[in-house]
Protein backbone atom coordinates (compact mmCIF):
# COMPACT_ATOMS: atom_id res chain seq x y z
CA UNK A 1 0.00 0.00 0.00
CA UNK A 2 1.52 3.32 -1.08
CA UNK A 3 1.39 6.46 1.04
CA UNK A 4 1.12 9.84 -0.59
CA UNK A 5 3.91 12.36 -0.09
CA UNK A 6 1.31 14.77 1.32
CA UNK A 7 0.30 12.36 4.08
CA UNK A 8 3.96 11.65 4.86
CA UNK A 9 4.57 15.38 5.15
CA UNK A 10 1.64 15.78 7.54
CA UNK A 11 2.98 12.95 9.69
CA UNK A 12 6.44 14.44 9.96
CA UNK A 13 4.92 17.78 10.95
CA UNK A 14 3.53 16.32 14.16
CA UNK A 15 5.31 17.89 17.13
CA UNK A 16 7.32 15.60 19.38
CA UNK A 17 6.75 15.46 23.14
CA UNK A 18 9.09 13.82 25.63
CA UNK A 19 7.15 12.80 28.76
CA UNK A 20 9.43 12.24 31.77
CA UNK A 21 8.12 10.56 34.93
CA UNK A 22 9.37 8.64 37.99
CA UNK A 23 9.33 4.92 37.35
CA UNK A 24 7.09 3.21 39.87
CA UNK A 25 5.02 0.72 37.84
CA UNK A 26 2.12 0.62 40.32
CA UNK A 27 2.31 4.22 41.50
CA UNK A 28 0.03 7.18 40.91
CA UNK A 29 2.64 9.09 38.87
CA UNK A 30 2.85 6.20 36.42
CA UNK A 31 -0.91 6.15 35.89
CA UNK A 32 -0.91 9.93 35.50
CA UNK A 33 1.85 9.75 32.88
CA UNK A 34 0.06 7.00 30.95
CA UNK A 35 -3.13 9.04 30.85
CA UNK A 36 -1.35 12.22 29.71
CA UNK A 37 0.43 10.25 26.97
CA UNK A 38 -2.86 8.77 25.81
CA UNK A 39 -4.52 12.20 25.64
CA UNK A 40 -1.71 13.93 23.77
CA UNK A 41 -0.82 11.10 21.38
CA UNK A 42 -3.91 11.93 19.33
CA UNK A 43 -2.24 15.15 18.12
CA UNK A 44 1.45 14.64 18.91
CA UNK A 45 4.18 12.02 18.81
CA UNK A 46 4.71 11.20 22.50
CA UNK A 47 7.75 9.34 23.83
CA UNK A 48 8.00 8.18 27.45
CA UNK A 49 11.22 8.37 29.50
CA UNK A 50 12.12 7.53 33.09
CA UNK A 51 13.34 10.38 35.26
CA UNK A 52 16.38 8.24 36.14
CA UNK A 53 17.60 8.19 32.51
CA UNK A 54 20.56 10.28 31.35
CA UNK A 55 19.02 13.60 30.36
CA UNK A 56 21.56 14.61 27.69
CA UNK A 57 21.39 11.29 25.84
CA UNK A 58 17.60 11.09 26.08
CA UNK A 59 17.05 14.62 24.77
CA UNK A 60 19.59 14.18 21.97
CA UNK A 61 18.05 10.85 20.95
CA UNK A 62 14.45 12.05 20.73
CA UNK A 63 15.01 15.75 19.91
CA UNK A 64 11.58 16.78 21.31
CA UNK A 65 9.78 20.04 20.62
CA UNK A 66 8.52 20.12 24.18
CA UNK A 67 9.24 18.26 27.43
CA UNK A 68 6.67 17.39 30.11
CA UNK A 69 8.21 16.47 33.48
CA UNK A 70 6.25 14.95 36.36
CA UNK A 71 7.53 15.75 39.89
CA UNK A 72 9.83 18.69 40.56
CA UNK A 73 12.28 16.64 42.61
CA UNK A 74 12.43 13.25 40.91
CA UNK A 75 12.62 14.75 37.42
CA UNK A 76 15.17 17.30 38.58
CA UNK A 77 17.96 16.24 36.17
CA UNK A 78 15.84 17.05 33.15
CA UNK A 79 14.54 20.28 34.65
CA UNK A 80 18.06 21.47 35.48
CA UNK A 81 19.46 20.80 31.99
CA UNK A 82 20.04 24.25 30.53
CA UNK A 83 19.66 23.25 26.86
CA UNK A 84 16.27 21.59 27.23
CA UNK A 85 13.31 22.58 25.00
CA UNK A 86 10.22 24.37 26.39
CA UNK A 87 9.10 22.47 29.47
CA UNK A 88 5.85 21.88 31.32
CA UNK A 89 6.33 20.82 34.94
CA UNK A 90 3.58 18.72 36.52
CA UNK A 91 3.70 19.02 40.31
CA UNK A 92 3.43 15.60 41.91
CA UNK A 93 2.24 16.75 45.34
CA UNK A 94 5.01 15.32 47.51
CA UNK A 95 7.62 17.42 45.69
CA UNK A 96 6.10 20.67 47.01
CA UNK A 97 4.33 19.41 50.13
CA UNK A 98 6.93 16.99 51.52
CA UNK A 99 10.40 17.11 49.93
CA UNK A 100 10.58 20.91 49.71
CA UNK A 101 9.62 21.27 53.36
CA UNK A 102 12.30 18.92 54.67
CA UNK A 103 15.38 20.75 53.44
CA UNK A 104 16.00 24.37 52.45
CA UNK A 105 18.17 23.43 49.46
CA UNK A 106 15.43 21.18 48.06
CA UNK A 107 12.90 23.97 48.51
CA UNK A 108 15.14 26.37 46.57
CA UNK A 109 15.66 23.76 43.83
CA UNK A 110 11.91 23.21 43.53
CA UNK A 111 11.20 26.94 43.31
CA UNK A 112 13.94 27.42 40.70
CA UNK A 113 12.59 24.58 38.58
CA UNK A 114 9.03 25.90 38.85
CA UNK A 115 10.15 29.39 37.85
CA UNK A 116 12.32 28.05 35.04
CA UNK A 117 9.56 26.02 33.40
CA UNK A 118 7.33 27.49 30.71
CA UNK A 119 4.22 26.25 32.53
CA UNK A 120 3.21 24.57 35.77
CA UNK A 121 0.43 22.02 36.02
CA UNK A 122 -1.21 21.21 39.32
CA UNK A 123 -4.13 18.97 40.16
CA UNK A 124 -5.24 20.79 43.31
CA UNK A 125 -3.00 23.80 44.15
CA UNK A 126 -4.60 27.24 44.13
CA UNK A 127 -3.58 29.91 41.57
CA UNK A 128 -2.00 31.92 44.40
CA UNK A 129 0.18 28.96 45.38
CA UNK A 130 1.35 28.41 41.81
CA UNK A 131 2.11 32.11 41.32
CA UNK A 132 4.11 32.09 44.56
CA UNK A 133 6.22 29.27 43.08
CA UNK A 134 7.15 31.55 40.17
CA UNK A 135 4.81 30.14 37.53
CA UNK A 136 5.02 31.99 34.21
CA UNK A 137 1.91 30.15 33.03
CA UNK A 138 -0.14 27.61 34.93
CA UNK A 139 -3.06 25.27 34.56
CA UNK A 140 -5.04 23.50 37.27
CA UNK A 141 -6.09 20.25 35.62
CA UNK A 142 -8.09 17.71 37.65
CA UNK A 143 -7.01 14.11 37.31
CA UNK A 144 -9.12 11.93 35.08
CA UNK A 145 -9.54 8.18 35.24
CA UNK A 146 -8.69 5.26 33.02
CA UNK A 147 -10.03 2.09 34.64
CA UNK A 148 -8.59 -1.30 33.70
CA UNK A 149 -11.04 -4.19 33.35
CA UNK A 150 -9.83 -7.49 34.81
CA UNK A 151 -9.54 -10.49 32.50
CA UNK A 152 -11.33 -13.72 33.42
CA UNK A 153 -8.17 -15.01 35.07
CA UNK A 154 -7.61 -11.75 36.92
CA UNK A 155 -11.24 -11.74 38.07
CA UNK A 156 -10.67 -15.13 39.71
CA UNK A 157 -7.83 -13.53 41.69
CA UNK A 158 -10.13 -10.62 42.65
CA UNK A 159 -12.83 -12.99 43.89
CA UNK A 160 -10.31 -15.02 45.90
CA UNK A 161 -8.94 -11.90 47.58
CA UNK A 162 -12.36 -10.48 48.33
CA UNK A 163 -13.68 -13.78 49.74
CA UNK A 164 -10.68 -13.91 52.08
CA UNK A 165 -10.89 -10.27 53.18
CA UNK A 166 -14.67 -10.22 53.63
CA UNK A 167 -14.69 -13.64 55.30
CA UNK A 168 -16.92 -14.95 52.51
CA UNK A 169 -19.09 -11.87 52.40
CA UNK A 170 -19.80 -11.61 56.11
CA UNK A 171 -17.84 -8.35 56.55
CA UNK A 172 -17.79 -5.05 54.70
CA UNK A 173 -14.33 -4.28 53.29
CA UNK A 174 -12.98 -0.73 53.55
CA UNK A 175 -9.99 -0.57 51.21
CA UNK A 176 -7.03 1.72 51.89
CA UNK A 177 -4.97 1.71 48.68
CA UNK A 178 -1.55 3.25 49.33
CA UNK A 179 2.12 2.56 48.92
CA UNK A 180 3.71 1.79 52.29
CA UNK A 181 5.70 4.93 53.08
CA UNK A 182 5.40 7.55 55.85
CA UNK A 183 3.51 10.20 53.86
CA UNK A 184 0.59 7.79 53.38
CA UNK A 185 0.29 7.39 57.19
CA UNK A 186 -1.62 4.09 56.93
CA UNK A 187 -1.26 3.48 60.69
CA UNK A 188 -3.32 6.60 61.44
CA UNK A 189 -6.61 4.69 61.64
CA UNK A 190 -5.68 1.14 62.57
CA UNK A 191 -5.94 1.24 66.37
CA UNK A 192 -9.36 2.92 66.33
CA UNK A 193 -10.55 0.59 63.56
CA UNK A 194 -9.43 -2.54 65.40
CA UNK A 195 -11.17 -1.48 68.62
CA UNK A 196 -14.39 -0.12 67.10
CA UNK A 197 -14.92 -2.86 64.50
CA UNK A 198 -14.77 -5.45 67.27
CA UNK A 199 -17.12 -3.63 69.65
CA UNK A 200 -19.38 -0.72 68.65
CA UNK A 201 -19.32 -0.86 64.83
CA UNK A 202 -19.15 -4.54 64.01
CA UNK A 203 -18.96 -6.20 60.62
CA UNK A 204 -16.14 -4.21 59.00
CA UNK A 205 -12.52 -4.82 58.11
CA UNK A 206 -9.99 -2.13 57.18
CA UNK A 207 -7.69 -3.50 54.49
CA UNK A 208 -4.41 -1.77 53.68
CA UNK A 209 -3.21 -2.69 50.21
CA UNK A 210 -0.05 -1.32 48.64
CA UNK A 211 3.54 -1.96 47.56
CA UNK A 212 6.53 -1.50 49.87
CA UNK A 213 8.04 1.89 49.03
CA UNK A 214 9.86 2.36 52.35
CA UNK A 215 11.02 -0.95 53.86
CA UNK A 216 11.49 0.35 57.40
CA UNK A 217 8.00 1.86 57.45
CA UNK A 218 6.43 -1.20 55.80
CA UNK A 219 8.01 -3.48 58.42
CA UNK A 220 6.61 -1.24 61.16
CA UNK A 221 3.12 -1.41 59.61
CA UNK A 222 3.17 -5.20 59.41
CA UNK A 223 4.55 -5.59 62.93
CA UNK A 224 1.94 -3.23 64.38
CA UNK A 225 -1.01 -4.96 62.68
CA UNK A 226 0.08 -8.61 62.67
CA UNK A 227 -2.23 -9.67 65.55
CA UNK A 228 -5.21 -7.49 64.56
CA UNK A 229 -8.42 -9.22 63.52
CA UNK A 230 -10.22 -6.27 61.91
CA UNK A 231 -7.26 -4.69 60.12
CA UNK A 232 -5.55 -6.55 57.27
CA UNK A 233 -2.40 -5.67 55.35
CA UNK A 234 -1.89 -7.20 51.92
CA UNK A 235 0.83 -6.45 49.40
CA UNK A 236 -0.10 -5.43 45.88
CA UNK A 237 3.46 -6.02 44.64
CA UNK A 238 2.13 -8.70 42.32
CA UNK A 239 -1.30 -7.20 41.69
CA UNK A 240 -1.91 -5.74 38.25
CA UNK A 241 -3.87 -2.51 37.90
CA UNK A 242 -6.92 -4.43 36.57
CA UNK A 243 -6.89 -6.63 39.70
CA UNK A 244 -6.61 -3.56 41.96
CA UNK A 245 -9.56 -1.94 40.12
CA UNK A 246 -11.54 -5.17 40.36
CA UNK A 247 -10.88 -5.40 44.10
CA UNK A 248 -11.93 -1.78 44.64
CA UNK A 249 -15.13 -2.49 42.71
CA UNK A 250 -15.95 -5.41 45.04
CA UNK A 251 -15.19 -3.49 48.24
CA UNK A 252 -17.56 -1.15 50.06
CA UNK A 253 -15.52 2.05 50.29
CA UNK A 254 -12.14 3.57 49.54
CA UNK A 255 -10.16 4.99 52.48
CA UNK A 256 -7.44 7.65 52.27
CA UNK A 257 -5.30 8.50 55.31
CA UNK A 258 -2.48 10.50 53.68
CA UNK A 259 -0.63 13.37 55.30
CA UNK A 260 -0.14 14.88 51.82
CA UNK A 261 -1.40 14.22 48.29
CA UNK A 262 -1.10 15.76 44.87
CA UNK A 263 -4.40 14.34 43.69
CA UNK A 264 -5.24 10.77 44.60
CA UNK A 265 -5.85 8.67 41.48
CA UNK A 266 -7.52 6.06 43.68
CA UNK A 267 -10.17 8.59 44.76
CA UNK A 268 -11.04 9.31 41.13
CA UNK A 269 -11.19 5.57 40.43
CA UNK A 270 -13.56 5.10 43.38
CA UNK A 271 -15.77 7.86 41.99
CA UNK A 272 -15.84 6.12 38.60
CA UNK A 273 -16.86 2.84 40.24
CA UNK A 274 -19.60 4.47 42.36
CA UNK A 275 -17.84 3.78 45.67
CA UNK A 276 -17.96 5.93 48.79
CA UNK A 277 -14.70 7.73 49.55
CA UNK A 278 -13.67 8.25 53.18
CA UNK A 279 -10.72 10.63 53.04
CA UNK A 280 -8.61 12.45 55.58
CA UNK A 281 -9.35 16.17 55.57
CA UNK A 282 -6.27 17.62 53.88
CA UNK A 283 -6.42 20.35 51.18
CA UNK A 284 -5.68 18.06 48.23
CA UNK A 285 -8.31 15.50 49.23
CA UNK A 286 -10.90 18.23 49.68
CA UNK A 287 -10.12 19.65 46.24
CA UNK A 288 -10.21 16.19 44.65
CA UNK A 289 -13.60 15.40 46.17
CA UNK A 290 -15.03 18.69 44.94
CA UNK A 291 -13.54 18.49 41.41
CA UNK A 292 -16.26 18.15 38.81
CA UNK A 293 -19.20 18.06 41.24
CA UNK A 294 -20.15 21.64 40.36
CA UNK A 295 -21.56 20.11 37.18
CA UNK A 296 -24.35 18.58 39.26
CA UNK A 297 -26.49 19.60 42.20
CA UNK A 298 -25.05 22.20 44.54
CA UNK A 299 -25.99 19.94 47.45
CA UNK A 300 -23.27 17.58 46.28
CA UNK A 301 -20.55 20.11 47.02
CA UNK A 302 -20.84 20.15 50.80
CA UNK A 303 -23.81 19.17 52.92
CA UNK A 304 -23.49 20.52 56.47
CA UNK A 305 -26.90 19.17 57.47
CA UNK A 306 -25.62 15.61 57.05
CA UNK A 307 -22.27 16.22 58.67
CA UNK A 308 -20.87 16.44 62.18
CA UNK A 309 -17.93 18.24 63.76
CA UNK A 310 -15.56 15.37 63.02
CA UNK A 311 -16.65 14.42 59.48
CA UNK A 312 -18.52 16.05 56.63
CA UNK A 313 -19.86 15.09 53.24
CA UNK A 314 -18.04 16.84 50.38
CA UNK A 315 -18.77 16.04 46.74
CA UNK A 316 -19.23 12.29 46.32
CA UNK A 317 -17.31 11.46 49.46
CA UNK A 318 -16.71 12.16 53.13
CA UNK A 319 -13.84 14.02 54.80
CA UNK A 320 -12.97 12.95 58.34
CA UNK A 321 -11.02 15.05 60.84
CA UNK A 322 -9.62 12.30 63.06
CA UNK A 323 -9.66 8.52 63.60
CA UNK A 324 -12.79 9.01 65.72
CA UNK A 325 -14.34 10.97 62.86
CA UNK A 326 -13.53 8.10 60.50
CA UNK A 327 -15.35 5.61 62.75
CA UNK A 328 -18.32 7.97 63.14
CA UNK A 329 -18.51 8.41 59.35
CA UNK A 330 -18.53 4.63 58.86
CA UNK A 331 -21.33 4.32 61.40
CA UNK A 332 -23.32 7.15 59.81
CA UNK A 333 -23.14 6.03 56.16
CA UNK A 334 -23.12 2.25 56.56
CA UNK A 335 -25.34 1.72 59.62
CA UNK A 336 -27.63 4.69 60.24
CA UNK A 337 -28.09 6.31 56.85
CA UNK A 338 -27.46 3.88 54.01
CA UNK A 339 -29.83 5.71 51.67
CA UNK A 340 -27.76 8.85 52.07
CA UNK A 341 -24.66 6.88 51.08
CA UNK A 342 -26.38 5.63 47.95
CA UNK A 343 -27.40 9.19 47.07
CA UNK A 344 -23.83 10.48 47.53
CA UNK A 345 -22.14 7.93 45.29
CA UNK A 346 -24.62 7.65 42.44
CA UNK A 347 -23.27 10.69 40.59
CA UNK A 348 -19.62 9.62 40.91
CA UNK A 349 -19.38 8.04 37.43
CA UNK A 350 -20.95 11.14 35.84
CA UNK A 351 -18.53 13.41 37.71
CA UNK A 352 -15.58 11.39 36.38
CA UNK A 353 -16.88 11.64 32.83
CA UNK A 354 -16.99 15.44 33.15
CA UNK A 355 -13.47 15.48 34.64
CA UNK A 356 -12.11 13.31 31.83
CA UNK A 357 -13.47 15.75 29.27
CA UNK A 358 -11.98 18.74 31.14
CA UNK A 359 -8.62 17.01 31.46
CA UNK A 360 -8.43 16.29 27.72
CA UNK A 361 -9.42 19.83 26.77
CA UNK A 362 -7.05 21.58 29.20
CA UNK A 363 -4.01 19.47 28.28
CA UNK A 364 -4.42 20.12 24.57
CA UNK A 365 -4.96 23.84 25.15
CA UNK A 366 -1.88 24.14 27.38
CA UNK A 367 0.49 22.27 25.06
CA UNK A 368 -0.71 24.32 22.08
CA UNK A 369 -0.13 27.56 24.01
CA UNK A 370 3.38 26.59 25.13
CA UNK A 371 4.38 25.48 21.64
CA UNK A 372 3.09 28.74 20.15
CA UNK A 373 4.87 31.01 22.65
CA UNK A 374 8.29 32.57 21.93
CA UNK A 375 11.04 30.59 23.63
CA UNK A 376 14.61 31.23 24.74
CA UNK A 377 16.78 28.36 25.95
CA UNK A 378 16.78 28.35 29.73
CA UNK A 379 20.09 28.75 31.50
CA UNK A 380 19.73 27.44 35.03
CA UNK A 381 23.25 28.30 36.11
CA UNK A 382 22.73 30.72 38.98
Amino acid sequence: MSVSSESCSRKTERKRILLVSPHRPRGGNERTASRIAEILSVRYDVVRAKSSEKETETLDRFDPDIVICIHAVRSGKFLDYKYRPPTILVLGGTDVNVHAKKEKKVELDVRRRCGGSEALVSFTNTPEELISLGAKRYAIIPQGVRLSKPSAEEMCRVNELYADLSENGTKRVLLLLAGLRPVKDVLYLVDHAEKSFSTTVKGFVLTICGPTLDKEYADRVRKHTKDMKHVRVISNEGLSHPVACGLLNKCDALVNSSLSEGSSVAIAEAYALGKLVLARNIPANRATLINGTETFLSSMMEDSKNSSSDFKQVGCGVLYESPTGFINAVREYFVRNTKRRELIVRNGPHVVKAINNMERLHWNELVSAVLAAPYKSTNNEQ
